[in-house]
């Protein structure tokens, strides 16, 4: 059996503030760094030394929620639940005594925490954190809110990974009529088209997914750019999706660009390369090009073993930032 992996992007909230102590910011950039170029052992590295200034930090202090938050999601993608939901769990009553269960930063704790929840198949938690994100969330920002876009968007992805598509499609058009009709960055748009072409795909409407998987293309080339890596995401994820239907031509030019884009943005040998570089040898494989797959699925298996730490999972979540002042 022939396994394409699809990426959906998954909304979480980072607090945004101007740090003062130089060493936490020189150890929390440096995550930052790492994280994108998906070096996930490094990446953990220098946030638990931002981490570990953070705790000279007062409870309630942005800086202090940012480091633990970080942490908890590289923790979280190498599968190190627990210590990840420590975190988050930390996060959230510090947040919840500080500034209440409405503020952004305790939604940001329980969206991480359900987010763990997914990823580690403890879905009717996950459920029970989503449903009180979401009415957190629509009471504090409203019902055509963007913030309520991205809750929708997480429940959707908790859906997805439960296969239950039928409602995994309700919640992504509701989040995508809310991105269409209020202020969104272009980026939260384009993701939003994305998620829903995924769960078309899955649905087995080909037609709608495809217009879904184009307009992305076009939003995130609008915004972002013609070499930017959320680009290269949607590229690859239209391109598993003309393979299914015999498409192959089209199909193998779609991956050859998203993998450009994402040697350009990461390096030739970074994980973020994997999925792509897996779904094209797929393709390969499937128009009996055995050797030239085998070249791909050597260097998958090359960049997996000089980054052991680096978990990849069936889809990508990736952050989308919200800052609050």
């Amino acid at each position: 059996m022939t396994h394409i992996r699809l990426k959906l992007c998954c909304s979480v909230v980072a607090i945004g503030l101007q740090a003062t102590a130089s060493d936490w910011q020189s150890s929390f950039s440096a995550g930052e760094a790492g994280y994108l170029q998906g070096h996930l052992v490094e990446a953990q590295r220098s946030y638990e030394l931002a981490a570990e200034e953070a705790e000279a930090f007062t409870p309630g202090d942005a800086r202090r929620a940012r480091s633990f938050l970080a942490l908890a999601l590289v923790l979280r993608e190498q599968a190190d639940f627990h210590k990840s939901e420590t975190l988050y769990k930390r996060v959230l009553s510090e947040s919840e005594a500080a500034f209440g269960e409405r503020h952004p930063q305790t939604v940001a704790a329980l969206n991480g925490l359900a987010l763990l929840y997914c990823d580690s198949r403890r879905f009717s938690d996950a459920e029970t954190i989503l449903e009180r994100a979401l009415e957190t969330t629509k009471f504090s920002f409203g019902p055509r809110s963007r913030q309520f876009g991205f809750a929708l968007n997480n429940l959707g992805t908790l859906y997805v990974l439960q296969q239950r598509y039928g409602s995994a499609d309700s919640v992504f058009e509701q989040a995508l009529e809310i991105f269409r009709t209020g202020a969104n960055t272009g980026v939260e748009l384009g993701d939003a088209l994305n998620n829903l072409a995924n769960v078309k795909q899955n649905l087995d409407k080909q037609s709608e997914a495809d217009v879904l998987y184009e307009a992305a293309i076009g939003m995130y080339r609008k915004s972002l750019g013609t070499r930017h890596a959320k680009l290269a995401v949607v590229l690859d994820n239209r391109a598993t999706l003309l393979m299914k239907i015999g498409r192959n031509s089209e199909a193998e030019t779609l991956f050859r660009s998203s993998m450009a884009i994402f040697e350009e943005a990461f390096g030739p040998e970074s994980p973020r390369l994997t999925k792509v570089l897996t779904n094209y040898a797929a393709l390969l494989r499937s128009t009996d090009r055995k050797a030239e797959a085998k070249k791909l699925e050597k260097r998958v298996a090359r960049i997996e073993a000089h980054h052991p730490g680096t978990r990849i999972a069936a889809m990508t979540i990736q952050a989308t930032t919200l800052s609050a002042k």
